[in-house]
């Protein structure tokens, strides 16, 4: 969804107009969409924000984690073998592991892009009502339009959850049925 389409759906939530840049609705879409995409990013472990990669030694014995790392799900060496132990600190990793790493986490590419994924209707819809929210004390005035608003985001944001862990567990089937015909 492009972010004028996400922004006039935004703003259709509290019957605040149309999106043009030029318009006083503009300002206020355009502070909170980042802010309102990060929150929405933060509230679950969405599969389709976990990136994997092969991280390199530094020569100081030390890994650095991706700029979009938002959480560290899990590290492996490169036979898949956990680390006996690891500190992050200052977005440096320090482990037991030696020469190439393997690290799985959640991305803010959402946030940082700032592109909703197609593929989650209910996560682009919560965060509609999310920027409606956080919008709709400037340009309605009117706070009731606020909790009705985030009511109706924790809603979807719950749908969102639920489809995802769905989806999540039918990825992980371990073998398609094999169907065999009698004969």
């Amino acid at each position: 969804m492009d972010k004028t389409t996400f922004f006039n759906l935004a703003l259709s939530l509290i019957g605040g107009g149309e999106y043009k840049t030029s318009a006083a609705t503009s300002s206020p879409c355009d502070l909170w969409y980042p802010i309102v995409l990060r929150e929405a990013a933060c509230r679950h472990n969405w599969t389709f924000s976990r990136k994997l990669v092969t991280l390199h030694q530094n020569q100081d014995s030390t890994y650095h984690l991706p700029d979009d790392c938002m959480n560290v799900l899990y590290l492996r060496d490169a036979n898949g073998s956990k680390p006996a132990s690891y500190l992050i600190e200052d977005r440096i990793i320090h482990t037991d592991i030696h020469g190439t790493l393997q690290l799985a986490y959640t991305s803010d590419a959402i946030a940082s892009l700032q592109e909703l994924p197609d593929s989650a209707p209910e996560f682009c819809v919560g965060c509609a009502y999310l920027l409606a929210a956080r919008i709709a004390r400037t340009i309605t005035g009117d706070t009731r339009e606020v909790d009705l608003c985030l009511r109706e985001a924790d809603r979807q944001f719950t749908l969102a959850i639920t489809r995802d862990a769905q989806q999540e567990k039918s990825n992980k089937l371990d073998s398609p049925l094999l169907l065999t015909r009698k004969r």
